[in-house]
């Protein structure tokens, strides 16, 4: 790796990191993104961002699980390859429009616990109802905009 995708890949990871997630998890999501060739197996992984063969194998599973990552089989080759899918970022803009489905339900439900409690007490909720509401409808026109593009 050179010092301009080293770059790359530790902004991604500390970005990731920033967000909440494993900085490794950003470091290799950024390799999977930009290394030749893309279909990398673990081994790859592991010698160009300096992890334990058990952080790669943990990595992996969490980019599978989130659609950022998928495994590949290429002929010839006995070990298992992984690379970021075609359609990751709008994989990941459904699973994240899902979440806003459920936090909806959840301040529906909250809606529900504060009915007929006074006006006062159900603003917080009222208020939480609202917000979720409409950004989950920006959020899911974005998408539709992404798709049609």
């Amino acid at each position: 790796m050179d010092a301009k995708e080293s770059e790359f890949v530790e902004r991604f990871g500390l970005m990731y990191e920033r967000l909440g997630a494993n900085r490794s998890v950003g470091r290799a999501l950024a390799w999977l993104m930009i290394c030749e060739p893309p279909e990398q197996s673990a081994e790859d992984i592991q010698d160009a961002l300096q992890l334990s063969q058990a952080s790669v194998s943990n990595i992996m599973r969490t980019l599978q699980s989130l659609h950022m990552a998928e495994r590949v089989s290429i002929p010839g080759q006995r070990r298992i390859h992984y690379r970021v899918p075609d359609n990751a970022w709008e994989t990941m803009a459904r699973s994240r429009l899902r979440e806003f489905d459920e936090f909806v339900g959840a301040t529906e439900l909250g809606r529900k616990v504060m009915a007929g409690k006074p006006a006062a007490s159900r603003r917080r909720i009222e208020a939480l109802s609202e917000w979720t509401s409409w950004w989950r409808s920006r959020y899911l026109r974005l998408i539709e905009e992404w798709e049609k593009r």
